[in-house]
């Protein structure tokens, strides 16, 4: 059953980078305003969730840059550059860039003290890497050779979740639950957010 729930949140999130990229090239919306209103309604929802929980809203001054780097490291830094990306590459492309995560978060990792190295790990990055190349040199996937220029901003995203996974594992989380730390990470992303997204 488990496995269900993990399977469908996958192809729900599988799902944001068509309907992003559809958003932003047909519908004309802006990059900025849609982290805002995904920020804003995380909020709202999460709130709901923790009363229903009897959880205070409340976040510890001492939690908040935590909840500072939650917000730019896990949406909207890696979300203004998917969607910048989202422009100029297909949405298969993208999906599968944002896949990188792994290959990004293991060498991280290791590099931090929090895994070791295994050959066959070893292997599955090589692989990984592999297929980006084939993505991005001459005559490959891409439909135009010169959205290859496009593909180091579509990885700034995998590589800043990467850093956020490593974070949380070195930091751990203050003593907050997940829904406690991206309620707080919401709210002070949507402060973020907004003024940029009415100045822009």
């Amino acid at each position: 059953r488990l496995l269900g729930v993990l399977v469908l949140l996958g192809m729900a999130w599988g799902l944001t980078i068509p309907l992003s990229k559809y958003a932003i090239t047909v519908g004309g919306y802006r990059d900025f305003g849609i982290i805002f209103w995904q920020f804003a309604l995380g909020a709202t929802a999460l709130a709901l969730v923790l009363k229903a929980r009897g959880k205070t809203l409340r976040i510890a001054q001492r939690h908040w840059g935590f909840c500072l780097a939650i917000a730019l490291l896990g949406t909207l830094m890696p979300n203004w550059a998917s969607h910048t990306a989202s422009i100029h590459l297909p949405a298969g492309i993208l999906s599968i860039m944002i896949a990188t995560v792994p290959l990004l978060a293991w060498p991280l990792a290791m590099a931090l003290g929090l895994d070791r190295f295994a050959a066959l790990r070893a292997l599955g990055l090589a692989l990984g890497f592999a297929a980006i190349l084939l993505l991005a040199l001459p005559q490959a996937s891409l439909p135009d050779p010169g959205m290859a220029a496009w593909l180091p901003v579509a990885l700034i995203a995998p590589a800043l979740y990467a850093v956020e996974g490593n974070y949380v594992a070195k930091r751990g989380t203050g003593g907050l639950d997940p829904i406690e730390v991206l309620f707080g990470a919401s709210v002070i992303g949507a402060l973020i957010a907004g003024p940029i997204a009415v100045l822009s």
